[in-house]
């Protein structure tokens, strides 16, 4: 599957979508890019530093120590 991302004007917005829909293209919205629940449980126990010596506090700072 490919993603696409088109930037336009505000203006234009609602004719490309229409445009889209006609050709089957699937859009998404900015509240389709929510975590699913699996996700959200491990981004939960790494912040509580479950299965780690501590909580991760710098995003940074752990990619370096992996």
């Amino acid at each position: 599957m490919t993603t696409l991302t088109i930037q336009i004007e505000e203006t234009e917005k609602e004719f490309l979508k229409k445009v889209l829909r006609k050709l089957n293209v699937k859009i998404l919205d900015e509240s389709d890019h929510i975590p699913n629940k699996l996700t959200q449980k491990t981004i939960d126990d790494a912040r509580k530093g479950k299965g780690l010596a501590e909580p991760i506090t710098n995003i940074k700072e752990f990619m370096g120590s992996i």
